[in-house]
């Protein structure tokens, strides 16, 4: 804790690689859910009238200092454990900047969950006069002398961060102080309830009051919650700094980043709690997410309404080595496999003509079928549901596979085992490799939540999902990839890239599409029952609606199906590689090496004969465009 003792507990100079890769890989869950999670407290607090109540003022407030964590402390932090000390060694800027921004979020959320008390007790001790003292102008005095105080603070740290004086004083202005005041505040909160509640029965209009103040409890419970979660997540933070201060003893890495964690995560459960607790916030939430596009809606405009249903989210060999490494190519998307590629010299001529006249039926073959689905997309206007976007995003993934990463693979293969095209081709393969798979299986994901959508509100889904809205989601899905490709080509040759990226770029979306096509079965059984109640003569609109959207699914469903049975033994593999110490373990057999690689490359060719086997409009627009003939030129789009 060299010099930052009172933001962050430094961690060693370096973690091993399974402690790098959980870290990595909870920093971006976590980044992702504080971001999405307060950016709908703001968004609902922003467009319903309900939820614009003085207590609420804290909480959008304290939503914003939650996404500083996430945008600016979380994403420096994972830098740090990463690259080691030396990133604030060379760039001490980063390390005044990030210090003290973690200073003045800090400091900014445990004042504003203090005033929360303070404006609970006001409400619950004061009920008559409560709008009269706390006022929305007031509230907003508050939090600006708030962030006024942090920016303060912050400032000092600079400066004085190397003062043992400065972290006690940090510790007991910004952590005890205001725990003191919180549990002050709750305690006489909840006197005070006990009191009235038994003065309730003793008064006439008691049915009346008890509902007020029924109400009013119930905001200090979930508010309550919300600064317990944020006392557990930052006790073992700042008795750290305490006991830093105290003794001079640093404490295990392991205890440190634990601790670090536990602060940084507080910043996604706020969301979360309001979600739970708030049937407010819960009910805007479920708008955001899905009917926000009803312009008929009770939410329209910026009103939540108020009638009863709106009520219902070693060390020169090391590097020596390393270097080495940078400058072969990648066998399995960034996975270092020198011994197997080596044994690429035991692979005959015959193999090699084989497998040159393998690659060029397969790049043939998926230009051909992909450009028919993008052709047929562009021109007929059948094809143009709004599904089939995504379908088409997927298509031209797969012909960048075909135009780019097959053939360089190819030419490794049969000018191999060592790389001769540069250090520079074999990083820019590497990354468009990997940014054309992640980019296939988020559009299956997209897909998956799509079909979801259409199966479970069958007559809104129009409404809900438009082109615009599918066009954005796609525009996402490519922006996500070119992202985790982009940092493929900065860790080229670090094995915890490897992992990072097979569980962001294919465990998680593949969790999310098994979720997705098991609420698709569910619903399937459920509607398929209420299909058999009734007579053909009964079926009502949405029934019929339900089926083609389920045929649709059953079509996609395969296609999901063909994906992960060609990509599962190529990551299987990246995990091996990732996860292993030793050589011994590396010596994988080139023909697995070669069957894997060919298997997830190959599934680039499957997709369009899935759409012709099992999709009746992409099947007459293929058969159009290849045969010109004018059976379905009456969906042609002029």
């Amino acid at each position: 804790m060299s010099a930052n003792r009172n933001s962050s507990l430094d961690p060693p100079e370096k973690f091993d690689t399974a402690h790098i890769a959980l870290s990595c890989t909870f920093v971006v869950l976590i980044i992702l859910l504080a971001i999405v999670g307060n950016t709908c407290v703001i968004l609902a607090f922003k467009r319903f009238r309900r939820l614009r109540r003085v207590t609420n003022y804290f909480v959008v407030s304290l939503a914003l200092t939650d996404i500083l964590v996430a945008v600016i402390s979380m994403p420096v932090w994972a830098a740090y454990i990463i690259s080691g000390p030396s990133l604030f060694i060379q760039r001490q800027l980063i390390q005044i900047f990030w210090t003290s921004t973690d200073i003045m979020v800090s400091v900014a959320s445990i004042w504003h969950l203090t005033f929360v008390s303070i404006d609970r007790y006001l409400c619950i001790t004061g009920p008559l006069y409560y709008h009269t003292r706390m006022t929305s102008q007031r509230a907003i005095l508050t939090l600006g002398a708030i962030w006024c105080y942090s920016i303060i603070v912050a400032s000092l740290s600079p400066t004085f961060w190397e003062s043992d004086l400065y972290t006690l004083m940090m510790v007991v202005l910004n952590y005890a102080i205001p725990v003191i005041i919180i549990l002050i505040a709750y305690v006489n909160i909840f006197k005070t309830a006990r009191y009235q509640g038994k003065q309730i029965e003793l008064t006439i209009n008691g049915k009346a009051r008890r509902f007020s103040m029924s109400a009013e409890v119930k905001a200090a419970k979930t508010l309550g919650v919300v600064i317990g979660a944020f006392i557990v997540c930052w006790s073992p933070f700042f008795a750290l700094n305490l006991n830093y201060y105290i003794c001079h003893c640093p404490p295990p890495p392991l205890v440190v980043s634990v601790t670090k964690w536990m602060h940084f995560g507080n910043s996604m459960l706020n969301p979360l709690i309001y979600g739970v607790m708030n049937k407010d916030f819960r009910f805007a939430f479920k708008r955001l997410f899905t009917d926000h596009f009803k312009k008929s809606s009770g939410f329209k405009g910026r009103s939540m309404g108020t009638t009863a249903d709106q009520n219902s989210h070693g060390k020169e060999k090391e590097e020596e080595r390393k270097k080495r490494e940078r400058e072969q190519p990648d066998m399995a998307n960034g996975n270092r496999s020198n011994s197997s590629s080596n044994s690429l010299r035991e692979f005959s001529d015959d193999f090699r003509i084989g497998t040159a006249t393998f690659t060029i039926v397969l790049i043939l073959a998926t230009v051909f079928g992909n450009g028919l689905v993008v052709v047929a997309f562009s021109r007929f206007a059948r094809i143009r549901s709004v599904t089939n976007y995504f379908v088409v995003s997927l298509a031209c993934s797969d012909l960048c596979v075909a135009l780019f990463s097959i053939p360089v693979w190819v030419a490794y293969l049969l000018t191999g085992p060592v790389w001769v095209f540069g250090a520079d081709l074999s990083r820019v393969w590497t990354m468009v490799d990997i940014l054309i798979g992640t980019a296939s299986i988020m559009n299956l994901m997209a897909i998956s939540f799509d079909r979801v959508l259409s199966i479970m509100t069958t007559m809104r889904y129009s409404v809900i999902m438009t082109s615009r809205r599918a066009i954005f989601i796609i525009c996402c899905v490519w922006i996500y990839s070119s992202c985790m490709a982009t940092a493929s080509f900065f860790l080229f040759a670090k094995r915890i890239f490897n992992l990072v990226a097979t569980i962001m770029c294919f465990c998680v979306p593949l969790l999310v599409i098994i979720t997705a096509y098991s609420i698709i079965l569910k619903v399937a059984l459920y509607h398929v029952k209420q299909i058999h109640a009734t007579t053909p003569a009964q079926y009502p609109r949405s029934h019929c609606n339900f089926l083609r959207e389920l045929k649709a699914a059953k079509t996609l469903g395969v296609v999901v199906g063909a994906f992960v049975v060609c990509w599962l033994p190529f990551v299987v593999i990246n995990i091996i590689y990732s996860l292993c110490e030793t050589q011994h373990c590396l010596l994988v057999n080139p023909q697995v090496i070669l069957v894997t690689k060919w298997m997830h490359y190959g599934n680039s060719m499957i997709n369009p004969i899935i759409y012709t086997a099992m999709n009746n409009d992409f099947r007459k627009a293929f058969k159009t465009l290849i045969f010109a003939s004018d059976a379905t030129l009456e969906d042609e789009i002029p």
